[in-house]
């Protein structure tokens, strides 16, 4: 190899440049130095030249037309950028080589199947909407070979469900219209991508009912989380009261009717001002309407969610914007 890395030497114009300069010295201002040899001038007072081969130091300078043989060898073994960039450099050095390291082994398709998971980012949380009703969370679960769909009111944290026969689109929406047809259409709802709300029958329903439809990140279900929760407490009181005889809607009308984790009011007074009447003995003064404190209400979301983002950031890293 050194005997291949001398002949490429002989042969690489710019090499062969660094050389002369190695032999009659190098000019004092980098500014006067031939366009590619700058990047030599730099450490100049490192570079010596042996039986026809140059070094920095004890380290050889390894011609261009190796370059891409080298990169192949030094990720032989298909190691992370690091380890590949130390152990180059303590055997060779070209201009740039450490970010031709990193761009290989970042285009290695083997390395990046079996790369580890990128770690949290910091919480990006949905914005407090402004009023009852104006965005919701949609999603489908299962209990018992029986479908429901699920709507929740990110203001409220009112939860709607109905009972669906199949996981068609025009099943789904004929789900939803009747949601709208009792508290009115959304500005916008949110949903998975699963195939009845990505279909051209759904986009169709949003641009006729006029409301955005967004969908969650297809590897990252957890930004639709409102959704999530919701069906997992759902799920939860359905099954629990299949077990003991009771009846699920019951357990339901009791979840909209207890207040907001961490809030005084519940999602049934967030979203149309008044309790709701239960199984509770109750006085008729409490069950009239009444005006719920807007700013109370806010203040209280953004108290939990400023604190739930301080403690889901701990251990998360910013990552970088990605590059086209």
């Amino acid at each position: 190899m050194l005997k291949t890395i001398k002949e490429e030497t002989e042969k690489d114009l710019l090499l062969k440049t660094v050389c002369h300069y190695y032999k009659n010295g190098w000019l004092n201002n980098k500014k006067q130095v031939d366009g590619m040899v700058k990047a030599y001038w730099s450490v100049h007072t490192e570079l010596h030249v042996v039986n026809g081969i140059i070094f920095r130091n004890d380290r050889v300078v390894i011609p261009a037309s190796l370059r891409k043989e080298m990169l192949r060898r030094i990720h032989e073994g298909h190691m992370g950028i690091e380890k590949c960039q130390r152990r180059a450099r303590g055997v060779m050095w070209w201009p740039g080589m450490s970010a031709d390291i990193e761009r290989v082994v970042a285009s290695c398709e083997a390395c990046a199947r079996h790369r580890a998971a990128l770690p949290r980012q910091p919480l990006q949380p949905h914005a407090v909407p402004d009023r009852p009703w104006q965005v919701l969370a949609a999603d489908i679960f299962e209990i018992r070979d029986k479908r429901y769909l699920l709507v929740v009111d990110y203001y409220s944290k009112y939860v709607e469900i109905a009972q669906i026969q199949n996981l068609q689109s025009g099943t789904t929406i004929k789900a939803l219209k009747d949601s709208f047809s009792r508290f009115g259409i959304p500005e916008k709802i949110i949903t998975d991508n699963g195939t009845q709300f990505s279909s051209e029958e759904f986009k169709l329903f949003s641009r006729t009912w006029e409301f955005i439809h967004e969908t969650s990140s297809p590897l990252y279900p957890r930004s639709n989380g409102l959704a999530e929760r919701n069906v997992r407490t759902v799920k939860l009181l359905m099954i629990k009261a299949e077990e003991t005889g009771e009846d699920w809607q019951l357990a339901v009308l009791n979840f909209r009717n207890s207040p907001v984790t961490g809030e005084q009011y519940s999602p049934a007074q967030l979203l149309m001002s008044r309790r709701l009447n239960t199984r509770l003995p109750i006085c008729d003064k409490n069950l009239q309407p009444k005006t719920v404190n807007k700013e109370t209400v806010k203040a209280d979301r953004h108290r939990r969610i400023n604190k739930y983002k301080e403690n889901y950031d701990k251990g998360t890293r910013q990552l970088g914007s990605l590059k086209s």
